[in-house]
């Protein structure tokens, strides 16, 4: 499987093609490495080169002299730093490429001249559940912001295409075959009732922001305040109301030290984790039953190891990887576990975590041994087959699955001088 520049590549021919369907014929990049999965839009930042990318998106606004500017939703909860920071800087260049005054070069040196658009457009999914023609007609307002939202039915029929937008939509997702979309259902719904609608939040109209009234939120942690402080910057305050979600109470414990070391064969032996067994909290997504999507952890310490059972109940088996395939802890179920050495960090950007899977194809019937990754601290990408030869700072061995344990379940060992422990 192609990474690094190679997976690029191809992404980049994928999305040409996709928006190609939509009558798009040209496709801008702003060369910025598409690196590990993070919620921060400030960690973005910095790996972006903030200012650069503003310059070029500003640049952009200035070559192609567009009326509407739509972007993403620049709020940081339950999406991709690299969205949200894509959405904050999409809106600054909105309000700053007509003024003469920012990136002056670029007018004295290589020929654009300022431009103001006149409307700016964020991605809204709050409303996706409203079905029907009927429910983009209606006017409605973002319950957070304030701000008016706008409909737009995928129902209506393309001349060119022949068939509804939401048909070519689909055909269009298809195309990034890389990212997975490629299993999306061929066939949009045929039922005009059945088909939704794309929202969109006007954050500015006639070349100004929209205003609306802000709320204080209090108690905010580090990362809502950062986006606080930054809707004021840009002078649209509203845009952080609400912005902080409900924290669910985190489990917390003291870790009991053991005399032996927990065996690493996926049982749980007498003596072994004698601390209390903590239910871990659903936090983001659809919610689900126990019995669809929970889990349990139990934890000891023996010397300068941390040791960890986690017992997963999932009524859908995930995807057995290949043992080589281990390279990305989401792209099937898994087990994560995160050490901050320092007790302070707000995502685990700055966190020692681990990325764990039950099971491995092993190119036969059967299902492989457990396999772990360990990433974002740091040190070079690494993997192993669980029983091989371990990482530095990881040992681990899960159940055998010819046990017919718990899919996700299976204690795990973290060596202190990596962690901090």
């Amino acid at each position: 499987m192609e990474e690094g520049l190679a997976l690029g590549l191809i992404r980049e021919a994928e999305e040409r093609d996709a928006t190609a369907i939509a009558g798009i014929r040209s496709v801008f990049y702003l060369d910025k490495p598409d690196f590990w999965y993070t919620l921060s839009a400030p960690l973005t930042a910095r790996i972006w080169d903030e200012s650069d990318t503003l310059e070029r998106i500003v640049r952009l606004i200035r070559e192609t002299t567009p009326h509407t500017v739509i972007t993403m939703d620049p709020r940081p909860f339950n999406q991709h730093g690299g969205h949200q920071l894509s959405a904050r800087l999409a809106i600054e260049a909105f309000l700053t490429a007509g003024d003469a005054h920012t990136f002056p070069c670029q007018l004295s040196h290589e020929g654009p001249s300022p431009w103001q658009p006149q409307r700016l457009l964020a991605q809204n999914h709050r409303f996706d559940g409203l079905l029907g023609e009927r429910a983009a007609e209606e006017r409605r307002t973002d319950p957070d912001s304030g701000l008016p939202v706008i409909g737009v039915w995928s129902g209506h029929r393309s001349r060119r295409h022949g068939t509804t937008w939401a048909q070519a939509k689909l055909d269009a997702a298809r195309l990034y075959r890389t990212q997975g979309w490629a299993t999306v259902p061929a066939q949009a719904p045929s039922d005009p009732d059945a088909l939704g609608s794309e929202w969109f939040t006007v954050l500015a109209g006639n070349g100004r922001p929209v205003r609306a009234q802000p709320r204080e939120q209090a108690g905010l942690r580090p990362l809502y305040a950062e986006f606080r402080d930054w809707t004021r910057k840009v002078g649209m305050p509203w845009l952080a109301n609400d912005a902080q979600p409900l924290y669910p109470v985190r489990p917390t414990t003291t870790v009991p030290a053991v005399g032996t070391a927990p065996v690493l064969n996926g049982q749980e032996g007498e003596g072994e984790y004698p601390g209390p067994e903590l239910a871990l909290r659903f936090w983001q997504g659809d919610d689900a039953a126990a019995a669809d999507c929970s889990a349990t952890a139990k934890l000891s310490r023996h010397e300068d190891d941390l040791y960890v059972l986690v017992r997963v109940t999932d009524e859908r088996a995930g995807a057995a990887l290949g043992q080589d395939d281990v390279k990305r802890h989401w792209r099937t179920d898994s087990v994560e576990i995160a050490v901050d050495p320092r007790g302070d960090a707000d995502d685990t950007s700055v966190t020692f975590k681990t990325g764990i899977v039950p099971v491995t194809a092993d190119g036969g019937a059967g299902r492989g041994q457990p396999a772990g990754a360990r990433r974002q601290d740091g040190s070079r990408r690494a993997r192993r087959q669980c029983g091989r030869r371990p990482l530095p700072g990881l040992h681990g061995r899960g159940e055998d699955p010819a046990q017919g344990a718990s899919r996700g379940g299976g204690p795990r060992a973290l060596r202190g001088e990596r962690a901090g422990v």
